[in-house]
């Protein structure tokens, strides 16, 4: 029996993939030593991984190419020069390099699948899903109403905003095929989506599908009609559902209230929001004083400078970074504008880029684009994770292709 290579093309991704907590569940009453130790190694091991196959394949790329690349890995070069020449050591601080390692992922996969088609979307949805279903299986009151209304989140965010992926697929699956068991599973990740309650998912979950609908409809696959008839049986089904929390559950709904009300008012007394905001009051100093060029290595030198409104007390332990709750206060903390600008370029290129053309996409790349656009709102609330970088290369690599097939289809255009 002959195994279709492209199989395999979905090992990189789960490898990455598997330094997210969803892929490595764990019961909560264990020990977690040897768990965070895993984490800790593969996410400083693997990018070192993808920048000798980006350095390996930079020499053969066209110019446009080659200066995308390239771009991250001389920074971590600037960075190793500046420690050795600060603190005598190549990487003194690995967590701030790590911080751009996240662009060497995203060449990495963009150079992979720029001259791979990846088919086995399906597969790599079911196997997010599989990751769920152990998690849940290994702690199943994370699932109950008494954690929600206690609001017992035992999934952490990233593992919820890296349900959005299947979540969109699933939904586009049904728009363009009408099965029910797609419409099913898109459910079912929608419901746990928001009853795991990080309400930035929330957001950035609305914000992708608004996103999803518009390029669906641009490419002609978005059936409405046909679409909204299969959704009746289940829609009739989440009503009861739905009539009967609001009935006999009034601690759900009064949980769901106040989880919109603080979307609503996010500089509300006691919210996370307000939490953030004290955060970064805390840094905006340094971040005007650095504001083109960030703090680098100095920044992860300098001493927590934010304090626990309730406590009084420094928020995190010594050495272990300042934890920001937020993409675009991270990247300007540590690399300024410079530095902000550049995962900029590199996150707005694949949106512009399917807007401002007339490229062809099928549904399922179309899942991917729309992920990374859930990026700039997620990132309000939380730093990018891994896997955002990783599904980021993949839709440069989409996009781009789409465009290659679109010069060699009208040559004249592009003469």
């Amino acid at each position: 029996m002959r195994i279709n290579k492209s199989l395999f093309y979905i090992i990189p991704i789960l490898i990455f993939f598997l330094t997210e907590a969803l892929f490595i569940p764990y019961p909560y009453d264990v020990e977690r030593t040897s768990y965070h130790d895993f984490l800790l190694i593969a996410s400083k091991t693997l990018p070192f991984g993808a920048m000798v196959f980006v350095l390996i394949n930079l020499w053969k790329l066209r110019k446009s190419y080659f200066i995308l690349c390239a771009i991250p890995v001389l920074y971590i070069g600037y960075l190793v020069f500046e420690s050795l020449f600060f603190y005598n050591s190549y990487f003194k601080f690995p967590h701030v390099g790590l911080k751009i390692m996240d662009l060497v992922i995203t060449c990495f996969f963009f150079l992979f699948f720029l001259k791979r088609d990846f088919k086995h979307h399906n597969l790599l949805m079911n196997t997010i899903i599989a990751a769920l279903i152990m998690t849940i299986m290994l702690e199943p009151s994370q699932i109950s109403i008494a954690a929600f209304v206690n609001h017992d989140r035992g999934i952490p965010s990233s593992s919820v905003y890296l349900l959005l992926l299947p979540c969109l697929y699933f939904f586009n699956q049904y728009i363009v095929g009408l099965r029910q068991i797609d419409l099913f599973r898109f459910f079912l990740l929608f419901v746990f989506i928001i009853f795991a309650q990080h309400r930035t998912v929330w957001v950035a979950m609305g914000a992708s599908f608004l996103f999803n609908f518009y390029l669906l409809n641009k490419q002609g696959k978005l059936r409405v009609n046909k679409a909204v008839s299969g959704f009746i049986p289940i829609g009739i089904t989440i009503f009861f559902v739905v009539s009967t929390v609001l009935t006999y559950l009034p601690d759900v709904v009064d949980k769901i209230d106040q989880n919109i009300d603080q979307i609503l008012n996010p500089d509300k007394q006691g919210s996370t929001s307000e939490w953030r905001l004290e955060q970064f009051r805390s840094y905006i100093p340094f971040i005007k004083e650095h504001f083109l060029e960030g703090m680098r290595l100095k920044g992860f030198e300098l001493p927590i400078q934010f304090y626990n409104p309730n406590t009084s007390l420094v928020e995190w332990a010594p050495g272990t970074g300042h934890h920001f709750h937020s993409f675009y206060f991270d990247k300007l903390f540590y690399f300024g504008l410079i530095g902000f600008i550049l995962f900029l370029i590199y996150m707005i290129r694949p949106i512009y880029r399917a807007l401002s053309q007339k490229l062809e996409f099928t549904h399922k790349d179309i899942c991917f684009i729309s992920f990374v656009f859930s990026g700039f709102i997620y990132g309000l609330g939380y730093n990018l994770p891994t896997h955002f970088f990783v599904i980021l290369g993949i839709s440069m690599a989409v996009v781009e292709k789409a465009i290659n097939q679109q010069k060699y289809a009208n040559p004249i255009m592009y003469s």
